[in-house]
């Protein structure tokens, strides 16, 4: 899984899947937040919700301010340990959802009107507009010549639950501040990122804001469970879990599937021209 310490900067491959919603890996990406927790394919703890606003290319070989464009994704969840970011089937917010489609290098609405476009040879990652334009990125965290099966769920009863929450009907103890952390987080924390002050700064929180380190604290225990849950599926395990189907990113000769099992990445070498189609094992 990729580490943000090895990989600096914003994660910039937005893959277009089948996930019933978007979900981004960087907190930088968001322009509204909401802290929240909550959960995705029975265990890929989430940190929080709001809008990202992409700055995307419309035609790949064009310059000019008309050859960029913006894409409007409401209701992002954070998941700071997804190995990519997550386009949804169906936008939400400024999009209906029967109202666009893709072909292999671009996304349009049913009157022609571009959102944006692939990058080759992944042809189901977005293209984003670089600098000045778009913000700075780092490397792509999706290895060339493997093909990627991915799909996310969020269950409905975590979507109503989210809902209630906007509305105010949620349970007051679930916006009391988080406790400090433990002596076993923090020794954790030292472990992993030298510092508290070093994971805040990775992640653009400052150490000297109270709701930035309480966001923090959100994030890093995300992580230390995402940790612990990490185990080795069994085949019997496998055979019982349920199975969500996949959208897939790239095919190519010699690829490896790779296998998303609650959150954990599993490449496996076949010997397959092309994977076309998939289903991945969630709890």
């Amino acid at each position: 899984m990729a580490n943000p310490n090895e990989t600096p900067g914003l994660c910039p491959d937005w893959a277009l899947t089948d996930s019933n919603v978007h979900v981004a890996r960087d907190r930088a990406w968001f322009s509204t937040y909401t802290p929240f927790q909550t959960i995705l394919n029975g265990s890929l703890q989430v940190v929080g919700i709001g809008d990202v606003h992409l700055p995307v290319k419309l035609f790949p070989k064009r310059s000019g301010p008309e050859s960029h464009g913006t894409l409007h994704l409401r209701n992002v969840l954070h998941a700071p340990t997804i190995i990519c970011n997550v386009v949804g089937d169906g936008f939400t917010g400024d999009y209906d959802r029967t109202s666009w489609s893709y072909d292999e290098t671009v996304i349009s609405t049913q009157d022609d009107r571009r959102l944006g476009c692939f990058l080759g040879p992944s042809p189901l990652v977005l293209q984003l507009s670089g600098p000045p334009i778009g913000p700075v990125v780092g490397p792509s965290t999706l290895e060339p010549g493997v093909a990627y099966m991915l799909s996310v769920f969020w269950p409905d009863s975590e979507r109503q639950r989210w809902a209630a929450a906007q509305t105010g009907r949620l349970d007051k103890a679930e916006d009391a501040p988080l406790a400090p952390y433990t002596a076993e987080e923090r020794a954790w924390l030292k472990r992993e990122w030298g510092s508290e002050f070093e994971f805040l700064r990775t992640y653009g929180l400052s150490i000297y804001k109270d709701e930035d380190c309480e966001e923090g604290r959100v994030i890093a225990r995300a992580m230390m469970n995402e940790d612990e849950d990490t185990t080795p599926w069994t085949l019997g395990a496998l055979r019982t879990a349920r199975l969500i189907p996949m959208a897939i990113l790239a095919g190519a000769a010699g690829a490896r599937t790779v296998l998303a099992v609650a959150g954990t990445w599993i490449a496996k070498a076949t010997g397959a021209d092309q994977v076309s189609t998939g289903t991945c094992a969630s709890r």
